[in-house]
């Protein structure tokens, strides 16, 4: 016996889409698919409104050349966060952020072309080396310990090969201390961080035992005239200075 096929009717009783009811789904799923695809292609923009609210910083005059690698380094941190920007639109924002200053602002510059352009203007390979050679001279001199480090610190960027490993780094330091801390520091330091912990130290002791010293001979001495004053050494970073007493 052959078994009539089901109606529509009897098809949907079953559950099953009808003719009309399919095709509807089959044309929903093409708009689904259109949509994405466009959103995909066709992102939203961004717009400088949105790269302002990330409060990039504004760069006007560079007395050191670090200032205006500084200035870079933080502009690309902010493009990070805005990932859909494009080389164009990193150009343009970024010149917006210049005060003073000009550089390349067409549509169709890219931000590696704005980089080599700001660069050349700010950190030319000739203050680069110069800066070099300010950093494989530094000297404490009459610095602080710490006054000493930090320049340390910020001329060491312009030489980082100088200083690639930790004890290259601790030796170039401890070569231009004072030669009165030098001589209590002496040893050999592997550690950068170690060598300054000891050198401030060292620097701290140095001095109080000086004002201790000169604290004992002010007490033990009684002077008849101004001419006859005791003179008053004072260490002050690591330098000693004679100083002598004001008359009353």
């Amino acid at each position: 016996m052959v078994t009539p096929p089901e109606t529509s009717a009897q098809g949907a009783a079953h559950g099953a889409p009808s003719p009309s009811e399919l095709a509807t789904q089959v044309a929903q799923q093409l708009i689904n698919l259109i949509t994405q695809e466009q959103q995909r292609r066709d992102p939203q923009e961004i717009s400088y409104t949105d790269f302002a609210a990330l409060q990039p910083p504004i760069f006007t005059v560079a007395t050191d050349p670090l200032d205006a690698d500084d200035w870079l380094r933080i502009i690309e941190s902010k493009f990070s966060l805005l990932p859909r920007l494009t080389e164009q639109q990193k150009a343009r924002f970024a010149a917006q952020c210049l005060h003073g200053p000009s550089g390349p602002t067409g549509h169709q510059v890219t931000w590696d072309e704005f980089e080599v352009d700001f660069r050349a203007q700010y950190l030319p390979p000739s203050l680069i080396e110069l800066k070099q050679r300010e950093f494989r001279a530094l000297q404490q001199g009459n610095m602080s310990v710490l006054e000493y480090v930090q320049a340390f610190i910020r001329l060491s960027q312009y030489s980082p090969k100088d200083i690639d490993t930790d004890p290259r780094k601790a030796a170039r330091l401890l070569g231009g201390f004072d030669p009165t801390l030098l001589t209590h520091l002496g040893r050999r330091y592997d550690s950068f961080t170690e060598l300054v912990d000891v050198a401030i130290d060292m620097e701290q002791r140095l001095r109080q035992a000086h004002e201790d010293q000169q604290r004992k001979i002010l007490a033990s001495t009684t002077p008849s005239s101004p001419s006859q004053r005791p003179r008053v050494e004072h260490l002050s970073r690591l330098h000693i200075y004679d100083i002598e007493e004001t008359p009353q």
